[in-house]
C-alpha cells in the first residue's frame, strides 16, 4: 500500500470491496459450489489484513508527518530513526500475519491495540502539553482536516518550564528496557518530546538532554 502511492490505495479498497460483495453474491454462490466456502473465506481474510494494514500505515503517516512539520531541531537524527523504527515494525512478519479464522483476527487485534496504543509509561510528573499529545497519538480514528493530518500543539508551548521539567523527569527513569518495553504511542511521545524540546527550548539543551537523545538514537538502532 505504501509503494502504490494513493492512487493505488484507492484501487486497491475499491477491488477487495468488489471482491467481497461478489462472494455475497447468492447467485455467485451457487455457481461456486463446495468451493464457495473456501473463496469466501479468503476474501474476508483479504478485506481484514486491509484494514488492518491501511489503519497501522495512516497512524504512521501521521506520526511521521509531525516530526515533518515541526522546526528544525537540533535533537540530532531523531525523527529519521523514527521513521525507520516505523519501516521496520510495519514490515515484520507479526504486523502482517494471516488473520484467518475470525478468532485469531479478533485475537491480533486486541494484541495490536496493546502494542501499539496501551498507555504503559507512568510518568511522576506531566503536565497539559504531554496529557495532550498522548491524547491526539491515541485516537484511533481522525479527520481529514490540515488539522487532523500531524500533532496538533503550539509550538511555542515547548519552551514552558513545566514541559521542559516534565521531559527532564521523564527521562531520569528511561533506559533500554523501559523504551523497548513502551507501546508505540509511549514511544512516540518519549521521541517526540525529545525532539520538539531539543528544537525550541534553548535553556533546555543541557548534558541531560544530550545524553538522552543519544541514547534514544542507540536503543532504536538497537531494536531495529
Amino acid at each position: 500500500m505504501r509503494l502504490s502511492g494513493s492512487e493505488g490505495v484507492w484501487a486497491l479498497l475499491r477491488l477487495v470491496e468488489f471482491l467481497r460483495r461478489c462472494m455475497r453474491s447468492v447467485e455467485l454462490k451457487t455457481k461456486l459450489g463446495s468451493s464457495w466456502a473456501t473463496e469466501s473465506a479468503a476474501i474476508e481474510e483479504l478485506v481484514r489484513r486491509t484494514e488492518m494494514g491501511l489503519s497501522l500505515e495512516m497512524w504512521r503517516r501521521w506520526a511521521v508527518a509531525s516530526f515533518a512539520s515541526s522546526p528544525s531541531s537540533v535533537s540530532g537524527n531523531l525523527s529519521v530513526f523514527w521513521s525507520l523504527l516505523m519501516e521496520a515494525r510495519l514490515s515484520s512478519s507479526r504486523e502482517v500475519e494471516v488473520c484467518h479464522p475470525i478468532s485469531k483476527y479478533r485475537t491480533l487485534l486486541i494484541r495490536r491495540s496493546r502494542e501499539w496504543f496501551q498507555r504503559r509509561y507512568r510518568l511522576s510528573t506531566t503536565c497539559p502539553l504531554v496529557e495532550s499529545l498522548y491524547n491526539q497519538a491515541g485516537q484511533r480514528q481522525r479527520g481529514c482536516q490540515i488539522i487532523d493530518m500531524t500533532v496538533h500543539d503550539d509550538d511555542e508551548m515547548w519552551v514552558d518550564p513545566q514541559a521542559i521539567t516534565t521531559v527532564h523527569e521523564w527521562s531520569k527513569f528511561m533506559n533500554m528496557a523501559v523504551f523497548i518495553s513502551g507501546s508505540v504511542v509511549d514511544q512516540f511521545a518519549w521521541v517526540y518530546s525529545l525532539h520538539m524540546i531539543a528544537g525550541y527550548a534553548i535553556l533546555a539543551r543541557s548534558p541531560w538532554l544530550y545524553e538522552a537523545v543519544t541514547n534514544t538514537e542507540t536503543w532504536i538502532k538497537n531494536i531495529m
